[in-house]
């Protein structure tokens, strides 16, 4: 060979160099794919860990906070431990769910503080029933109703409506005290009659019919249909 001159790398050499950076390559971008799958992943969880379900999360961003933060709405919270007696004794737990991801989801479309109140009023005491009571529901729904799961959508909420972490834990606790001195709602399969005044809250002075199927879907807005086609009938009468 003449001196001066590079030998010509040989074709095997190249290959294997190619192959090489081929799997170098191929590596990099399985491990930034699966860093993302997992990123997403954890995103996910943490977002849906608060509220049982992931529309929930998304309804929180969707809050328009008010002017002022009001106090709690006492009357607010004894309606809502009515409706979580007669979606109760319609649907079970079940019927709760229902009811109160409809509660939430209309605090995203009109948030008030009163209706955030009769959304955690209602909550907190299915919360209790749930406890009291697990084999009613199914695992989706106990999760949903967690004491933790159950008092982090109403701190959440709070917060995002302008009120302070340390004032949305007080006001979640007056929340709690008022809730707990009302009486466990009856099972759907308990007859009527057998339910005594004492099984009232202590605001309720009045007593809804029994739910049926024409009353429509547990919603945040049932308890006035009810209330509405009671009335009538009362002036029928």
């Amino acid at each position: 060979m003449p001196h001066g001159r590079t030998a010509p790398p040989k074709a095997g050499q190249d290959n294997h160099g190619c192959w090489i950076a081929v799997a170098i390559g191929g590596l990099l971008a399985l491990g930034s794919a699966l860093s993302q799958c997992d990123s997403t992943k954890s995103t996910t969880i943490d977002a849906e860990k608060p509220f049982g379900a992931a529309s929930l999360t998304n309804q929180i961003e969707a809050i328009e906070p008010p002017a002022t933060v009001e106090p709690l709405a006492r009357a607010q919270v004894t309606r809502g431990l009515r409706h979580l007696r007669l979606a109760y004794a319609a649907e079970g737990l079940s019927g709760a769910m229902i009811y109160s991801q409809s509660c939430y989801d209309g605090l995203s479309r009109n948030f008030t503080w009163a209706a955030l109140d009769r959304c955690g009023a209602f909550d907190l005491q299915a919360v209790r029933t749930a406890e009291a009571a697990p084999g009613d529901g199914l695992s989706s729904e106990l999760e949903y109703f967690g004491p933790e799961t159950a008092a982090a959508r109403y701190l959440a909420i709070a917060n995002k409506a302008g009120e302070t972490v340390e004032n949305s834990d007080l006001r979640l606790e007056a929340l709690q005290k008022q809730v707990t001195r009302a009486a466990l709602p009856r099972a759907a399969s308990t007859p009527a009659s057998i339910e005594s005044p004492a099984a009232l809250d202590e605001e309720d002075v009045t007593t809804e019919p029994a739910p049926s199927p024409t009353d429509g879907t547990i919603d945040s807005n049932w308890f006035n249909r009810m209330t509405a086609k009671t009335g009538k009938a009362a002036v029928e009468r």
